[in-house]
Formats: structure tokens, C-alpha cells, sequence
């Protein structure tokens, strides 16, 4: 599996409307619009959970992501959503 990478444009983005046809079959992660400067946040976001769905991740993909953002500190999260009564 790969990673892929598209830059829209060189200039900064003030909008941007994405259109996708069977979006379902596309792997989709998200769009960046920062400049790369200070604090980066991304977020795999799997509320309501235990956190086993994190085994579920691809770890090359995973990799993937860290080889091209260089992830300095990874934060994993968990809630009193996960309690059951």
C-alpha cells in the first residue's frame, strides 16, 4: 500500500470544494492546508472505543505517514466514552 501526496497548488489555498464519485473505494486521510511550520496535528479519529481498532491500522502505512510528516511526539487518547455503566 502506498501513500500518496498531491499538491493542489505552490499558492496558499483559501478554498477548496473536492467532488468524488464512489468515494467509498477511494482511501481518502485528508487535506493539509498548513505550511509545515510549528505544531502539526493530525487526528485518526475512532471515538467511542477501547482503542482496538488501532490494531486494525496498516503499519507500512503508518510508516508511510511518519516518513513523510516526521512525527515528533504521537498522543493516543482514550475517554470516558469507552466505560461501560
Amino acid at each position: 500500500m502506498a501513500l500518496n501526496f498531491l499538491n493542489f497548488s505552490e499558492l496558499p489555498v483559501k478554498s477548496l470544494k473536492a467532488i468524488f464519485n464512489k468515494a467509498d473505494s477511494i482511501p481518502i486521510y485528508g487535506f493539509n492546508f498548513d505550511d509545515g511550520k510549528g505544531v502539526h496535528v493530525d487526528n485518526f479519529s475512532n471515538r467511542g472505543n477501547s482503542g482496538l481498532p488501532i490494531s486494525t491500522f496498516n503499519p507500512a502505512l503508518m510508516q508511510e505517514f511518519h516518513k513523510k510528516f516526521d512525527y515528533d511526539l504521537i498522543v493516543l487518547h482514550y475517554g470516558t466514552n469507552v466505560l461501560n455503566y
